[in-house]
């Protein structure tokens, strides 16, 4: 896997919520916006500090994964 320099991840990210604000996305609670925003970019940071990140693939369905479900619906919780 290539890695790519955090300043051109950072730009992929600053795509991802510019594409997010600029989709005629007009919430009418500001703070909608500022969940949104603020879980990409936490997603993103914890990506940049794996030791052996995803692909930019598996971070975009993660990403998706993380607009439409609750955080507990995307643990694979294994039965016993």
């Amino acid at each position: 896997m290539n890695f790519m320099a955090p300043v051109h991840m950072f730009k992929i990210l600053l795509a991802i919520i510019t594409a997010l604000i600029d989709n005629d996305y007009q919430s009418t609670a500001d703070y909608a916006e500022e969940i949104i925003i603020s879980s990409l970019f936490l997603i993103f940071c914890y990506w940049v500090s794996k030791k052996s990140p995803e692909s930019i693939t598996e971070l975009t369905a993660i990403i998706n994964k993380s607009r439409f479900l609750a955080p507990y619906q995307m643990i694979n919780f294994k039965s016993n």
